[in-house]
């Protein structure tokens, strides 16, 4: 789903532009984010192209402002109170409050359009864990019940499973009953 709001607990309003923008308001009619394109000429290039503005207010659950961004004008400028990574094209151009593990997460969720979102690592014993929507990376599990629903994982390196019990349910359930066949 892209550009639809599909959680509103703050019951926001989306305000179409033109074809190629669009603005988003709090409640109380206050910009959230705004993104704009324009075919234009820009001075360091030979000829027009798109260029693609944003304007953004985004605050935390305290209603801090947590990240300013405000492009195409003057006063163009970005400003993050929080962990940021921008200019994604397989790697990223700038990161803001990062480690190197959770850089490696943020790309790989990126990467598989969100569907991998948490990483399982360290020593779990006698659990209940549900496999899809995680990376499995040094990790240690014994005796645990593994659930796996649709197979959206990634089984990455230094791992152990001992005496573990797998259920293959719904998608994953299938793909299994049909191998056993």
């Amino acid at each position: 789903m892209k550009n639809i709001l599909v959680f509103n607990p703050g019951h926001c309003s989306k305000i179409l532009g033109d074809h190629i923008g669009y603005e988003i308001h709090d409640s109380a009619g206050n910009l959230i984010f705004k993104v704009s394109t324009k075919f234009e000429r820009i001075e360091q290039l030979p000829d027009e192209c798109y260029v693609t503005t944003i304007e953004a207010n985004f605050f935390d659950k305290a209603e801090k402002l947590v990240f300013h961004a405000k492009s195409g004008g003057e006063d163009e400028r970005i400003e993050s109170f929080c962990k940021s990574a921008f200019g994604f094209s397989g790697g990223f151009g700038i990161v803001m409050g990062y480690n190197q593990d959770e850089i490696e997460m943020v790309k790989l969720a990126l990467l598989t359009k969100g569907s991998i979102n948490q990483r399982l690592t360290g020593e779990h014993t006698d659990e209940q864990i549900e496999l899809d929507g995680r990376i499995v990376k040094d990790a240690n599990l014994k005796n645990c019940e593994i659930t796996v629903r649709d197979g959206n994982f990634i089984i990455g390196p230094n791992n152990s499973f001992e005496s573990c019990k797998f259920n293959f349910v719904e998608k994953a359930g299938q793909i299994y009953n049909l191998v056993k066949m």
